[in-house]
C-alpha cells in the first residue's frame, strides 16, 4: 500500500507540475537577471541560516524545492526511516563536506528556456570548493530548485532527482519482495543426495522479516537465524547456516547455502532453488 501511495503521490505531482507550466510567467520573473538574483537569495538566506544554527535541510527543500522535487525528498526521507537505509547521504541544498563555513559566487545562468533553467555556482565550505549546477523551474508564481547535481570523483554528473528515485524504487523493490518470501520454503530438488533445507518467513509489525523456523526437513534440530532483504537479495544468516537469494522468474528463491550438520559437523554447501510450500 505504501508503494501504490508513493507512486500516485509522485504522478499527481507530475500531472500537477505538467499543469501549472502552462500558465504563464510574469514578465518580470521571465529573465535571467530575475533567475539569478533568485538564486542568490535563495542561497544567502540558506548559508545565514547555517551560520545562525538555524538551518534545517527538509524545511528549506520545502520552502525552496519544485513539487516534484519536494515529494522524492519527503519520499526517500520515509524510507529511509521504514527500510532503515541511507538514500540521501549528503546535504541536499550544500552538497559540499568541509567545516561549516559557507559561501558562494559566480551564479551563472547556462541555458533558460521557457518555465526551466540550469544554473552553475560555486559552493564553498571553508578551504574546500565544488561547482553545483541547479535546475530551477517556475511554478507557483516563482523559480524553484528541481535538481541539483554535482561532479563525482571519476569526472562525471550526480543529480539528487536520479539519486532519490533511485534508492526509492530499491526500497520499493525490497519491501515488494518481503512480502513475497513470506512463507514456507523447501529446497526444490527432492532426490536422494540432495538436502532438504527449509525454512519458514514470517512478517513482522513494522514490516521486517523474522524466521519462524529454518533447519533440515524432517530432523529434531533447527538453526537460529534472522532474515533481512537487502538491495534485491534475501540473506537468512544465523548459527551453523547461511544463504543469501534472488528470486527467479519463477518466483522462486535461487541463491547459494551452507549449513553445517549438527553432531557430526559435516559442512555442506552449494547452490540451490527453494520452492515455496512443505
Amino acid at each position: 500500500m505504501r508503494k501504490i501511495l508513493s507512486m500516485m503521490t509522485i504522478l499527481l505531482t507530475v500531472l500537477g507540475c505538467g499543469m501549472k507550466a502552462q500558465s504563464s510567467i510574469d514578465a518580470d520573473k521571465a529573465t535571467e537577471e530575475y533567475v539569478n538574483q533568485r538564486v542568490t537569495n535563495i542561497y544567502n538566506d540558506i548559508i545565514t541560516a547555517v551560520d545562525k544554527g538555524k538551518y534545517n535541510q527538509l524545511e528549506f527543500t520545502q520552502r525552496y524545492g519544485s513539487e516534484v522535487f519536494k515529494d522524492l525528498v519527503e519520499t526517500a526521507t520515509e524510507w529511509q526511516h521504514v527500510a532503515e537505509v541511507k538514500i540521501i547521504d549528503r546535504d541536499i541544498l550544500l552538497p559540499i563536506d568541509g567545516v561549516e563555513q559557507f559561501s558562494f559566487k559566480d551564479v551563472r545562468i547556462t541555458r533558460m528556456e521557457g518555465q526551466k533553467a540550469d544554473v552553475e555556482l560555486l559552493l564553498f565550505n571553508g578551504s574546500e570548493q565544488e561547482y553545483i549546477w541547479l535546475t530551477m523551474v517556475y511554478e507557483n508564481d516563482d523559480w524553484f530548485i528541481d535538481n541539483i547535481s554535482t561532479e563525482t570523483y571519476e569526472g562525471g554528473v550526480d543529480d539528487l532527482q536520479s539519486t532519490l528515485q533511485s534508492g526509492i524504487s530499491a526500497c520499493e523493490y525490497d519491501a515488494d519482495m518481503i512480502t513475497k518470501v513470506i512463507g514456507e520454503w523447501i529446497n526444490k530438488d527432492n532426490s536422494d543426495n540432495a538436502i532438504p533445507v527449509a525454512f519458514s518467513l514470517e512478517e513482522t509489525e513494522n514490516g521486517k522479516l523474522r524466521v519462524g523456523s529454518c533447519g533440515i526437513y524432517g530432523a529434531n534440530f533447527e538453526y537460529d537465524t534472522e532474515a533481512f532483504v537487502e538491495g534485491g537479495t534475501l540473506y537468512v544468516n544465523g548459527n551453523g547456516f547461511n544463504a543469501n537469494f534472488e528470486l527467479n522468474g519463477d518466483d522462486e528463491l535461487q541463491g547459494h547455502y551452507t549449513l553445517t550438520i549438527p553432531h557430526s559437523g559435516e559442512v555442506c554447501e552449494g547452490d540451490i532453488i527453494m520452492k515455496k510450500g512443505w
